[in-house]
């Protein structure tokens, strides 16, 4: 079946499974013996369902919220047990990838990250923790479970209930109603979250399944590179942080020891969600030197703002009635040149934040404000080791970093 037709049909039959389903009194023929299941039973019977030889589980879930409580969406899982490996489509954006003990998927930030699997004492095909009732089933804080015969639409039904304690910011429990066909494929399956001091949580998913042949799909179709195609990359954010008005500088993708490691907007949620000119800026990060368990290598952070944005963020400052680090009277400020612009260098000899150690034994720190025409941008050599790092007490280096500003233009693919 294609996919469209599949999805065609799981409209049709998500219709019919949505309309309810019976009670332990179900008394159509069995060919599964409920009474005799353990937990165990079902749940590895559950999981060996999912294998055919040559062949990969897919399924889609609808799962809406209930009555009043806003729409729905889909999941789309294609699980190979003979790979190992799994595919998820979460509505249309979310793609996560399975594969060799492994979850690569976007971060919040649109950064590819390619994350171990939790253990699952059990289960040795853990891609099968990419599907929900899977995942309840081999869940490590479960505090009670229940099996009872019931029907889902007139079908022989087998119905577990699972109870784990609510894993969030409140105390609470929470309950999912697992209904599996008698061959130990999902057919639909009921949350619910009673959560002390918050509303409760309910939901329902209506899964339809299939099988369908391995060699139908691409060979790279469980690879995780289809999730870095999407990825959002430290250059990618330096050309968005134009749309809110800055003109961005860096020191291109490598600078003497140091490489572009990280690029990102600041504020951006804030101004989403109250949209009344939040602050918004750019902080990029170079970092050199080998980072392992003995030493965090090197670097430094760059904040840039426009100079509208900078002006607001000293009102901000002043009005908060603090004094911040950088105008206290200990602080030494120095005018000096870069790019033939006055800048200038702040330096604390007493070194909080954070404590660097100078080659004299002297505590200080840095920090280096250069405006760039509209841009401001403040250097801080504050990443990884300052032991090792060339640009703590060393005015030269800021200065010579600072030298090599220029004007971001995104390079050729």
């Amino acid at each position: 079946m294609t996919r469209t037709g599949f999805l065609l049909a799981l409209a049709l039959c998500g219709l019919a499974l949505a309309c309810g389903h019976g009670d332990d009194s179900a008394t159509v023929p069995r060919q599964v013996d409920v009474r005799s299941l353990t937990f165990d039973n079902v749940r590895l019977r559950a999981v060996a369902a999912l294998s055919r030889p040559g062949e990969v589980y897919h399924e889609v879930g609808t799962r809406k919220a209930a009555e009043g409580e806003g729409g729905g969406f889909t999941v789309e899982a294609w699980l190979g047990m003979e790979e190992n490996v799994a595919r998820v489509l979460e509505g249309e954006q979310r793609l996560r990838i399975f594969h060799d003990n492994k979850i690569a998927e976007l971060g919040p930030s649109g950064r590819f990250q390619d994350a171990d699997i939790w253990a699952a004492p059990g289960l040795t095909q853990t891609a099968a923790l990419s599907l929900e009732h899977i995942l309840a089933f081999f869940d490590t804080n479960i505090e009670s479970t229940r099996i009872i015969a019931t029907e889902v639409e007139g079908v022989p039904a087998i119905l577990v209930e699972v109870v784990d304690p609510y894993n969030g910011d409140y105390s609470g429990t929470e309950k999912r109603k697992i209904y599996l066909d008698e061959s130990f494929l999902p057919m639909r399956i009921d949350y619910h979250a009673d959560i002390s001091g918050a509303p409760d949580i309910d939901w329902s998913m209506v899964v339809q399944n299939e099988f369908i042949d391995r060699a139908s799909l691409p060979e790279d179709f469980f690879s995780p590179e289809a999730v870095r195609a999407n990825e959002v990359t430290p250059v990618d954010d330096i050309e968005r942080s134009k749309e809110f008005g800055l003109k961005p500088y860096w020191l291109g993708d490598q600078f003497e020891e140091m490489v572009l490691q990280d690029a990102r907007r600041m504020g951006v949620e804030d101004a989403e969600l109250y949209g009344e000119n939040p602050e918004q800026w750019l902080v990029l990060t170079y970092h050199g030197g080998a980072m392992g368990p003995e030493s965090p290598g090197f670097g430094v952070t760059m904040d840039e703002y426009t100079s509208e944005g900078w002006e607001r963020r000293m009102a901000d400052v002043a009005d908060s009635g603090r004094t911040p680090w950088w105008e206290q009277p200990t602080v030494i400020k120095t005018t000096i040149a870069v790019q033939g612009i006055e800048a200038t260098l702040y330096e604390d000899p007493y070194g909080l934040p954070p404590l660097n150690v100078g080659p004299e034994g002297k505590p200080s720190y840095w920090m280096l404000v250069v405006p760039l025409g509209d841009t401001m941008v403040e250097v801080l050599p504050n990443v990884g080791d300052p032991a090792i790092n060339p640009y703590v007490d060393s005015p030269q280096a800021l200065i010579r970093l600072a030298d090599a500003l220029r004007p971001f233009e995104r390079p050729p693919e």
